[in-house]
C-alpha cells in the first residue's frame, strides 16, 4: 500500500509530530506500591459492612420486641361508651335528617344548575334572531 495516497496521512503525521512525551517512570514505584499494600490494615475494611448489617438486624429485632411488650400494655382496646336506646335513636334521627337535607340541597343545586344553562341557551338564541 502506498503511504502517499492515504487520505489520513496528514493526520498521522500531525499526531506523530505533536504527540505528548510520556512521564518518566520511577523504577522503585512497583516495590513501594507492593510494600504499601502489604503494610495496610485490610481487616477493618472487610468487616465494617458485616458489622453494619449485624447492628441493623439487632436494632430491628429490639424494636420489634419492644413493640410486642409495650403495645399490649397501652390498653388500646378501651371499652366504647354504652349508649342508651334513646341516645342511639337520637343519633340515628340526626344522621337521617342531615342526609335528607344534604341530598335535597344537592338535587336543588342540580336542578338550578340545569335551569341556568337552559336560560343561557335561550338567551343566546333570542339575541341571535
Amino acid at each position: 500500500m502506498n503511504n502517499n495516497n492515504d487520505p489520513n496521512r496528514d493526520l498521522v503525521d500531525f499526531l506523530k509530530q505533536y504527540r505528548p512525551v510520556p512521564p518518566q517512570v520511577d523504577p522503585t514505584l512497583e516495590e513501594r506500591l507492593m510494600r504499601q499494600i502489604i503494610d495496610s490494615p485490610s481487616s477493618s475494611s472487610i468487616h465494617r459492612p458485616r458489622r453494619l448489617w449485624v447492628m441493623g438486624g439487632a436494632l430491628i429485632a429490639a424494636s420489634t420486641l419492644l413493640t410486642w411488650i409495650v403495645v399490649p400494655r397501652l390498653n388500646l382496646n378501651r371499652v366504647s361508651p354504652v349508649l342508651t336506646e334513646s341516645e342511639q335513636q337520637e343519633i340515628e334521627e340526626f344522621m337521617l335528617t342531615l342526609w335528607d337535607t344534604e341530598t335535597l340541597n344537592s338535587e336543588t343545586l342540580t336542578s338550578n344548575w340545569d335551569q341556568s344553562w337552559l336560560s343561557l341557551a335561550n338567551f343566546e338564541t333570542e339575541t341571535s334572531n
